[in-house]
């Protein structure tokens, strides 16, 4: 069973993942050339993110508190995406509040430099201005995170390995700025586990829910209204539902 829903932007602002913002941008045929006034919408917002996972939920979230009215399509029966399954580390530094608790010197000046510096293959092409720019605000986002109902283990934030201390050079880190999400306020219906990505997803949809954001689930993206077909504001989207269904049970799988 389908059914479609057309959803109105009022603000002209759709907030998509990555890999879908390049499946979009591959796919002219994907941006539809319509006016407002042609279209007959079934829901509005100011704001549309698609995707309600660890890059659409806090994206949503900053635009709730910014004032703006905010809908998220997701594809799946609940929240969270890939980040609802991970193990929930934050990966943070540049001297946040965490940091300073555990005498561990860092800033975002030394953060910049672990992650441009060329020499592990895992940043050695970083665009610079964007790690300059999560350096800058990165202490700013951690506490954003905490003021949404995030909480994290009681214990110094760690590393995997040091690059002075790593034979192979290919660990970007100089200080500890890995961090533990405590999840164990949250039953995790994926994995079965408590401390898990979950205590990063469920927190910042409660405090979306709880703001009023609207979730429209099991609901797949599937065009994109612009005011030209490949340019000017976005209008809106129209997405597409499909009734999920697990092959190990019979009735259809609903969101928490």
């Amino acid at each position: 069973m389908t059914r479609k829903h057309s959803c109105y932007s009022r603000y002209g602002a759709l907030v998509c993942a990555l890999v879908l913002m390049t499946f979009i941008m591959l796919s002219p045929m994907m941006a539809v050339a319509q006016t407002a006034d042609d279209i007959q919408w079934d829901l509005e917002a100011d704001v549309v993110v698609i995707g309600a996972g660890g890059a659409g939920l806090p994206a949503a979230l900053k635009a709730m508190q910014d004032g703006a009215s905010v809908l998220l399509v997701e594809a799946n029966w609940d929240v969270g995406g890939h980040a609802a399954v991970s193990e929930g580390n934050l990966h943070n530094g540049a001297y946040i509040s965490e940091q300073q608790k555990y005498d561990i010197v860092d800033s975002a000046d030394l953060f910049y430099f672990d992650h441009t510096r060329g020499v592990p293959f895992t940043t050695r092409y970083n665009d610079r201005e964007v790690v300059r720019s999560v350096a800058n605000f990165m202490h700013v986002s951690y506490e954003f995170f905490l003021a949404n109902g995030i909480k994290v283990t009681d214990a110094a934030p760690t590393a995997r390995n040091y690059y002075k201390d790593a034979i192979n050079q290919n660990e970007p880190e100089s200080v500890p700025r890995q961090i533990k999400t405590d999840g164990s306020d949250w039953v995790n219906q994926f994995t079965g586990t408590a401390v898990a990505g979950i205590g990063v997803t469920r927190p910042l949809e409660k405090s979306l829910r709880d703001q009023g954001a609207k979730f429209l689930l099991n609901y797949h993206m599937d065009s994109i209204y612009r005011e030209e077909q490949l340019s000017g504001k976005v209008l809106g989207v129209q997405a597409t539902y499909t009734r999920p269904f697990c092959l190990a049970k019979p009735k259809p799988l609903r969101a928490l």
